[in-house]
C-alpha cells in the first residue's frame, strides 16, 4: 500500500504533460531503462529523464507519446 499524503503535501506537488520526442537505451542503468527526451513546451523545453519501460514500450512506441511528469522531484 502506499503511504498517504495530505491534501497541502499534494498541492505541493507540480505535474505537467510533455511529449517525447526521443528515446534510447539508458547502458548505464542497472535495471534495463530507456533515456527520454521529453519536450514541455516553450515555456520549460525539453528535459531528459530515464524510465525503467522496457518491459512495457518498445523504443518506436514512446515516440509522440504524451506524459503526465512530476516536475519538481529532486534528483535521484
Amino acid at each position: 500500500m502506499y503511504e498517504q499524503i495530505d491534501y497541502n503535501e499534494f498541492k505541493r506537488i507540480e505535474m505537467r504533460i510533455g511529449r517525447i520526442i526521443s528515446a534510447k537505451p539508458n547502458i548505464k542503468a542497472r535495471i534495463p531503462a530507456y533515456i527520454l527526451e521529453i519536450d514541455f513546451g516553450i515555456e520549460i523545453g525539453v528535459k531528459v529523464s530515464s524510465a525503467q519501460l522496457t518491459e512495457y514500450y518498445t523504443i518506436d512506441s514512446l515516440i509522440n507519446r504524451c506524459v503526465a511528469c512530476v516536475m519538481n522531484f529532486e534528483s535521484k
